[in-house]
């Protein structure tokens, strides 16, 4: 197994869902010996996007398919199988799972490097601090979503596992690294471009066959999408988002996620 950390990665139909997954990629470039990416077979261009990723960054980037159509549970459990099969062709010693809507903020990655190289002790797991926005660009106060922290770092170990969707990790992942020791949050960014969260929530109740709540959310959004849209605007600018990472500031207030120019 090789020294430094293998970012694992998994995604379907990321443009219609409004995931910022090229810039996902990229704030993991600074941490990253491998990028292990897993595609769903997108119904939009995202296969497309990754080919330019990979092309990119070749020298790192392993870029694979897997069918996310089994049905193994109806409370979203195909994300950690298929991101279990990701894990599996990462040879690095470390994982870092990064998830299609989160950002990785500069100011972490030399103390991710430090856990990963043994600098700071002999550790088996790292949790984040979260910056949740939902239907706004700014965060929600602590504890004003489903998790506050998880974790996201873990030793390449069979011993090591994901969690129901893939929220977080279990087995072997004492002695965890501390939260409010990691200078920084993960940004979760999936919920803030308002045309992209209709058709979100219709996804998710594809994945979450089984849980009423996204069933009703499917169905209200779903025919948000066949009335159309006459809104044009994203939700307002924050008074300061100078902390925020630099590859998200160009999308603030948008109404869509859109690529950075020259991407297709």
């Amino acid at each position: 197994m090789n020294d430094g950390i293998s970012v694992c990665f998994v995604i379907k139909n990321g443009l219609i869902n409004g995931y910022p997954f090229w810039e996902s990629l990229e704030s993991s470039l600074p941490i990253a010996n491998e990028i292990v990416i897993s595609e769903g077979y997108s119904s939009d261009k995202t296969y497309e996007v990754l080919l330019k990723f990979r092309d990119k960054y070749k020298d790192r980037v392993k870029l694979f398919q897997a069918d996310w159509s089994r049905n193994v549970g109806g409370c979203g459990e195909i994300i950690s199988v298929i991101s279990s099969e990701a894990m599996s062709r990462c040879t690095c010693k470390w994982i870092y799972y990064l998830q299609a809507d989160e950002i990785i903020h500069k100011d972490n990655c030399n103390i991710l490097k430090d856990i990963a190289s043994g600098k700071l002790g002999n550790y088996n797991s790292v949790c984040f601090n979260y910056a949740h926005f939902i239907g706004s660009w700014k965060p929600l106060p602590k504890g004003g979503a489903a998790y506050s922290n998880a974790i996201r770092m873990v030793k390449n170990t069979r011993e090591i596992s994901l969690m129901g969707d893939g929220w977080t990790f279990k087995g072997s992942i004492h002695p965890v690294f501390d939260p409010n020791s990691i200078p920084k949050p993960i940004y979760h960014f999936g919920w803030v471009f308002p045309k992209n969260i209709d058709q979100k929530n219709v996804e998710q109740g594809k994945i979450y066959s089984g849980m009423s709540d996204y069933q009703r959310k499917a169905s209200l959004s779903a025919e948000n999408i066949k009335r159309g849209y006459t809104q044009k605007n994203g939700f307002p600018k924050p008074d300061d988002y100078d902390d925020y990472p630099d590859s998200m500031r160009r999308l603030i207030g948008q109404f869509e996620y859109t690529l950075p120019p020259g991407v297709l």
